[in-house]
């Protein structure tokens, strides 16, 4: 009885010394992080910014890389920040959604179009599968949008054009009867899309 004792105050004090370990690299992080973010150092504070880093702090990061267009670098950040992302909706955190969506947002505004759909969450692991028809269609929309009160009426026909694709491929391939067809079908897209744009344009 007193050896189980030992053994399971041992087995306490060596998590209760990992948690302080991991608190410690975590704060380490969170401190280099900040400093190199004021002095301007935003790819060395990229560079040392992982997992471990607060929020307050790699959110900080991230919107000041956004502020000057630093997409790409926004992305390895991420990448650094949650390296198991899957895009699986439900898996994503609050935290990690909120992250994604900025930079979702920033690619649409800078033109990266496939980039942005590549942050979207997805409902399957295959971005061409018909049960992501509707995040699909939530992309296009939010780019027919982006480029339409811009005034970019013809840029906007053009990627509806190129990106319809998508569900003549994978959504009209389906039998009739199946609720994505009835509901994401390249002709209705389209039409849905056409109204957006004749919304805006007016």
């Amino acid at each position: 009885m007193i050896k189980l004792r030992y053994v399971f105050g041992g087995l306490l004090c060596i998590g209760l010394l990992w948690k302080g370990i991991e608190g410690c690299s975590g704060f380490s992080s969170s401190s280099s992080v900040r400093k190199a973010l004021k002095a301007g150092e935003l790819s060395e504070a990229v560079e040392k910014c992982n997992a471990s880093t607060s929020h307050e702090v790699s959110s900080d990061l991230l919107d000041a890389l956004l502020k000057v267009g630093q997409v790409d670098k926004a992305k390895m950040l991420l990448q650094r920040l949650f390296p198991e992302d899957d895009r699986f909706w439900g898996f994503r955190d609050n935290y990690a959604r909120a992250s994604y969506t900025k930079l979702y947002k920033a690619l649409i505004a800078a033109g990266r179009y496939d980039d942005a759909w590549e942050c979207h969450e997805l409902d399957t692991n295959d971005p061409n599968d018909a049960m992501n028809a509707k995040h699909y269609y939530t992309f296009m929309v939010d780019v027919v949008t982006a480029l339409e009160l811009q005034g970019k009426d013809e840029e906007a026909q053009e990627f509806i054009r190129t990106h319809i694709i998508w569900f003549s491929k994978n959504v009209d391939t389906m039998p009739e009867d199946s609720e994505y067809r009835q509901e994401y079908s390249t002709e209705l897209v389209q039409e849905k899309l056409q109204d957006i744009i004749n919304h805006l344009s007016n």
